[in-house]
């Protein structure tokens, strides 16, 4: 989104670069990054429940016999 904002602004158009179009690329931003955080955590989630990390690491510090 911040990238067609500036091919605008480099075409010369007027209101490319406006403080309106900033906060969406913002917002559209770090709505991208935390649904990508978010998914990289239920994959974690999903790897260690069917068994794709060894038994050390799923167990906590204090759970090794």
């Amino acid at each position: 989104m911040g990238v067609l904002a500036l091919f605008g602004a480099m075409a010369g158009a007027k209101n490319a670069l406006t403080l309106t179009s900033l906060f969406v690329c913002l917002g559209v931003a770090a709505f991208v990054g935390v649904f990508m955080m978010g998914l990289g955590y239920y994959e974690r989630w999903r790897q260690r429940h069917y068994g794709h990390y060894p038994h050390e690491v799923q167990d906590g510090p204090g759970n090794r016999l």
